[in-house]
């Protein structure tokens, strides 16, 4: 016998995976590993802190961005919705372990793909170019946390169906690396790992760029 509960459950639907659905979600970086540079990857790990799709709170995923010539301006784009670089800043060494307890936007797609053993396997990815920084006047419309972004120092922002009386508002960019308060992880019930088995669930057709 296995012990179970289903506080908080309404219905089997309201059971899933821990991966997100596809939508687009405000989200923050709980790991990063750039050890995996010398195979031409950066790992990301992300956590969901609201979105578009109902639900999906505290779901967890893992990205691989390519470090080759052809993918670095998916990597430019990540860094620039960081603040880990700024516009017309020459080229230098960006150490995206620093983006720990960042915040951004993602579009999360449907991602299927073969593991290592040849079996098809169904999965999500961030959309090659689907970044933006918290800020961002085209991500306006995807809820956010509010007491994640009060700690980067960001103020509240209009929630779409607030939009229509106030207008829409960007929201306040995320500060650069360094700056007040960036640094900081989100709410502690916020904090967990990305389950093993989704580590695994790292092929990404982004990856051969």
């Amino acid at each position: 016998m296995v012990m179970l509960g289903a506080q908080g459950v309404q219905s089997e639907n309201d059971i899933g995976g821990n991966r997100p659905e596809p939508g687009r979600y405000h989200v923050v970086i709980k790991d990063v590993d750039e050890s995996m540079q010398e195979h031409d990857k950066v790992i990301v790990d992300f956590e969901v802190l609201d979105g578009t799709v109902p639900g999906m709170r505290g779901r967890t995923f893992r990205e691989f961005y390519a470090t080759s010539a052809k993918a670095i301006p998916r990597l430019q784009r990540l860094a620039m919705c960081l603040g880990l670089l700024k516009p017309n800043e020459p080229d230098k060494d960006v150490a995206f372990e620093q983006a720990r307890g960042f915040q951004l936007v993602v579009e999360v797609e449907a991602n299927e793909y073969e593991d290592k053993d040849g079996n098809k396997r169904q999965g999500v990815r961030v959309g090659y170019m689907g970044m933006w920084s918290v800020g961002n006047p085209a991500a306006a419309d995807v809820p956010k946390d509010q007491q994640a972004l009060a700690l980067i120092g960001a103020a509240p922002t209009p929630q779409p169906q607030q939009q229509a009386q106030q207008g829409a508002q960007a929201p306040p960019q995320q500060s650069p690396a360094g700056g007040s308060g960036n640094g900081q992880a989100a709410p502690p019930q916020q904090q967990q790992q990305t389950p093993p088995q989704q580590q695994a669930a790292g092929a990404d057709k982004w990856a051969n760029l």
